[in-house]
């Protein structure tokens, strides 16, 4: 039985998860592999990004009517076991939504809500690979990662694990602050009034700070999209 670890369950581990028994079922190699995922969301399939659980004032910068070139899963058969298929996110929506004259503007949706398409677009085939013993899900961050003799060790907070085969799929990866950004947080020290946020998300550290009020004066760097 081939090992197989997925780490990071966004969108793009919920490609490589669709693809993989998509594959295995076209070649009736269903029964040579189970796949453990790591992921700490509770919301599997979305990603931080498109967060289902987010802000409704945060919004996709992709229209709807481009969104209806996202294919649905066709149905999935592994021996005994069959995988429904799941919609396309234009046929998704609700039927009011669906076919948007070509006349109208485009709307812009919020990313909660293509976070809640893709969750549970993972949520219909992780449950029906759980029961057939395919998958594994582990709420839990993997801390390193060595690979000696053709097998990979995996480190996560509370345990360790062996895998013939891992993917990487962990999204957007934080990055070292500029110098500028620096001399203003060594600059924050000085007044207690003042707060440096480095990121632009989650908007919810804005929201929940003691040092913003209806009186704060508030500088943005830079405007681009976020």
């Amino acid at each position: 039985m081939r090992q197989i670890a997925i780490i990071g369950a966004g969108p793009r581990g919920l490609s490589a998860l669709e693809n993989l028994f998509i594959q295995l079922s076209e070649n009736k190699k269903e029964e040579a592999v189970v796949v453990s995922i790591f992921e700490t969301s509770e919301t599997p399939g979305s990603g931080n990004i498109w967060n289902a659980e987010q802000l409704r004032t945060n919004w996709l910068n992709i229209s709807e009517r481009a969104l209806k070139n996202l294919p649905g899963r066709a149905p999935i058969t592994l021996g005994d076991h069959n995988i429904p298929e799941f919609p396309a996110y234009s046929n998704w929506l609700p039927e009011e939504e669906q076919n948007p004259d070509e006349q109208e503007p485009d709307k812009f949706p919020e990313r909660s809500k293509l976070g809640t398409y893709l969750n549970e677009r993972f949520t219909s085939i992780a449950v029906e690979l759980q029961m057939a013993g395919y998958l594994k899900i582990l709420r839990s961050q993997v801390i390193n990662i060595e690979y000696k003799e053709n097998i990979f060790s995996l480190e996560a907070e509370d345990d360790c694990f062996e895998f013939d085969e891992v993917l990487l799929s962990v999204g957007h990866q934080p990055t070292k602050i500029s110098d500028q950004l620096k001399k203003w947080k060594e600059h924050e020290k000085s007044n207690s009034k003042l707060q440096v946020f480095e990121e632009a998300y989650p908007v919810e550290e804005f929201l929940t700070s003691e040092k913003i009020n209806e009186t704060s004066s508030i500088a943005i760097r830079g405007f681009g999209l976020a």
